[in-house]
């Protein structure tokens, strides 16, 4: 049984400028050359980022952990040669009001 679908829409600027987003929300924009945005690679990266934030915040908020600030530090490691997919990808939550850091690596 397939579960809850996402779904945006990525439209082409020039170059290798694009922007998208989910229906209804600004875009963001993505830029190849990282020169307008965020690489396609850091973007990867800044949505790992947000889903492994959001579980820490539902966690600590079970917990009934009053949060006042969190931090969320991703860096990928990739193949040298293509395809340069990530080897290996290191998550470090900082959440310092509350003296806790996690780190986790996938690899």
């Amino acid at each position: 049984m397939a579960g809850p679908t996402a779904e945006i829409t990525l439209r082409w600027k020039n170059g290798l400028v694009f922007e998208g987003g989910g229906a209804g929300r600004p875009p963001a924009t993505v830029d190849g050359d990282s020169k307008l945005g965020s690489s396609p690679v850091e973007m990867l990266l800044v949505a790992a980022a947000a889903c492994t934030g959001s579980d820490v915040v539902a966690i600590l908020e079970k917990q009934r952990v009053t949060l006042r600030s969190l931090e969320v530090a991703v860096k990928g490691t990739r193949r040298e040669e293509h395809p340069r997919r990530f080897t290996a990808i290191h998550f470090r939550c900082l959440a310092p009001d509350i003296k806790v850091t996690y780190d986790v690596a996938i690899a």
